[in-house]
């Protein structure tokens, strides 16, 4: 066991030019007194830390580095069995306060006052504390401690509760690459070139800093840090209240210019899958006629007229399911019209909990034929669940009703779907490509809480010649918290808008295979590095193939345009500043040529009507 690396890390949204990644990790200070046992003392059944004298024996007591040791613990004393550890112990080499920690290490109880270990010498040089330091390989007789045998709060950060001596034999003082303490590590870094979202790979080795278990070392963490370091390969720096930062390693690599938005050649998109659940959806042969959801009812437009649907009749239906309203009236968050705009049937997902209590944790899809005087469950696919609804999704002239339930252990499932054209009338299908574009989607929706964790969305091809749908390697998914879509610009082409991500802009030219970051100008309000989602604003493709950037952000909430070939963003023009203010709060969407959004005050008022407007006005 040496502190040998091995890690794949993704290069990040960086500036080109040279970089080194470093391993790090911070040492934490004890309070109690820190003195050490000696390297020539045994100490048998002593009680030194809170817990139970315990006598120590190793089976082999000396042996190279790397060699597997037995370890039987005696107690003086049975302990109860509801004190005893719950199967796992701390042990430690070389002193338990200052020297090399073995976390968690399983033990088998053979009788109340006997059991047995396994760990492994440490191979390698490691890490001690005051002073904080690196020890190298060297003869000698070193204490195994043990602590923590009664499951304790605290009792790791005492000493050993009884200890024993294995004799270290080794003909070198150390691994070729520790010559001195300075110098104990390295990192190498393959490829020497990458771009941001390529995958490198760092090779190396750097002294023990802890064990987990009986011979797995702990796992640093990674930093990319700008420009390349030389000299000392080991570097402690204090930080407050007596904890220690140190440094391991750097291993430089360059990073290359991703290509830039004005290198892209100018394309009018051909079709867009926004990601979560659209606040107003379009029929989908009917561009006249529009829903939303509208406090406690769907409204339906066909522009000239308004018909609201109410949902009130929906609440016993979520009840029959397990799952109440989280309002006392259901109000929905999503709907789409489906059929004749004379006598449309509305589909719409409702926001619920388990027995009416929040946070939502899924969302039910239902319908009604009748003006909301009834409504009913979307039918589930095989094997699926209410609860797995996962969006509509429309393909044509037909709505499709995902359903994507995770069972334990399945990260991401192809979507199940539902199909109707009328509303009214459901059948099972299968998730089919977009009409036109390379054949990538996104899978199913699953609500969350954006103030916690931002609600991720699967991102998923099916290779030419092949049915079967595969998971993107990377970008695996896309954040819902603010304006994300996936927009075909060609027949093998496709641009992956993510605003909550440093990778904010993505494209694949073969047909969602592999992908690229594309380099977008600094935007006004937001820091380098960073996502453009202004809660929930974000960037939104025009159907001219321009970027707009929407939503309340540092010192601006400004609209801004950026033209295909151009450098910098430019702030909109004639379009009144409290318009904008609306669209802070707001998803905007592209429903045809128009550019729909809810204004703020859906927050604030049970009734609202949307703003719309002509992309093409948009200019600056």
């Amino acid at each position: 066991m040496s502190g040998q690396i091995t890690a794949c890390i993704r290069v990040g949204p960086l500036s080109a030019g040279a970089h080194h990644v470093e391993l790090d990790q911070v040492l934490l200070s004890h309070v109690e007194d820190t003195r050490s046992l000696s390297t020539e003392t045994t100490v048998l059944g002593t009680n030194e830390g809170n817990g139970p004298p315990v006598a120590l024996r190793l089976s082999p007591a000396s042996g190279a580095p790397g060699t597997r040791v037995t370890v039987t613990g005696s107690l003086h004393a049975p302990i109860p069995r509801q004190d005893r550890s719950d199967g796992y112990v701390d042990f430690c080499w070389d002193g338990c306060l200052d020297g090399l920690q073995y976390q968690e290490v399983r033990v088998r109880w053979t009788n109340p006052t006997s059991f047995r270990a396994s760990l492994v010498i440490p191979g390698g040089p490691w890490i001690e504390a005051d002073p904080n330091r690196v020890v190298r390989l060297v003869s000698g007789r070193y204490p195994i401690g043990i602590r923590c045998v009664e499951s304790t709060s605290g009792c790791a950060l005492h000493r050993s509760e009884g200890s024993a001596a294995f004799t270290l034999t080794t003909p070198t003082s150390g691994p070729a690459w520790c010559p001195s303490v300075a110098m104990c590590g390295h990192l190498s870094v393959i490829p020497g070139l990458a771009l941001p979202g390529d995958v490198i790979e760092v090779t190396g080795d750097a002294p023990l800093v802890s064990v987990t278990g009986s011979d797995q070392p702990f796992t640093f963490q990674m930093n990319v840090e700008r420009g390349y370091r030389g000299g000392a390969q080991v570097r402690f720096s204090p930080l407050k209240y007596g904890a220690v930062d140190v440094d391991f390693g750097h291993g430089g690599f360059e990073v290359g210019s991703p290509p830039t938005w004005a290198s892209l050649p100018a394309t009018i998109p051909l079709t867009a899958i926004p990601a979560g659940l659209p606040a107003i959806s379009m029929e989908p042969s009917d561009p006249s006629l529009f829903a939303w959801c509208d406090g406690g009812g769907v409204t339906v437009s066909d522009g000239s007229a308004q018909n609201t649907v109410p949902t009130g009749t929906a609440a016993p239906v979520l009840d029959a399911l397990g799952f109440g309203p989280l309002e006392s009236a259901p109000a929905c968050s999503s709907a789409i019209p489906v059929g004749p705009a004379a006598t449309p049937t509305v589909v719409a997902a409702f926001p619920v909990g388990p027995g009416g209590n929040g946070p939502p944790i899924a969302d039910i899809a239902l319908f009604t034929t009748d003006d909301g005087g009834k409504w009913r469950p979307v039918p589930t696919p095989g094997g699926d669940q209410p609860e797995g609804f996962g969006g509509f999704r429309v393909d044509g002239d037909t709505v499709n009703a995902l359903f994507s339930s995770r069972p334990s252990g399945i990260a991401v499932r192809v979507p199940q779907v539902e199909a109707t054209v009328n509303g009214s009338d459901w059948q099972e299908a299968e998730l089919t490509c977009p009409v036109v574009g390379p054949c990538v989607t996104l899978g199913g929706y699953t609500p969350g809480n954006c103030v916690m964790v931002n609600p991720e969305q699967a991102l998923l091809r099916q290779a030419v010649g092949s049915t079967r749908w595969v998971a993107v390697g990377w970008p695996s998914d896309v954040g819902t918290c603010a304006l994300a879509e996936l927009v075909a610009t060609s027949a093998t082409s496709e641009l992956l808008v993510d605003s909550t991500s440093p990778y904010k802009l993505t494209r694949s030219t073969d047909g969602g295979t592999t992908w690229s970051d594309v380099s977008l100008p600094p935007a006004p309000g937001f820091q380098p590095g960073n996502g453009f989602a202004g809660e929930p604003g974000g960037i939104t493709v025009l159907p001219e193939g321009s970027l707009l950037l929407t939503g309340e952000r540092t010192n601006t909430d400004a609209w801004e345009l950026l033209a295909p070939g151009a450098t910098s963003w430019c702030p909109v023009t004639g379009l009144s500043a409290p318009v904008q203010q609306s669209a802070d709060q707001a998803e905007l969407e592209v429903l045809g040529s128009q550019l729909w959004w809810l204004p703020n005050s859906i927050y604030e008022s049970p009734t609202t009507v949307p703003i719309h407007l002509d992309a093409s006005s948009l200019t600056c």
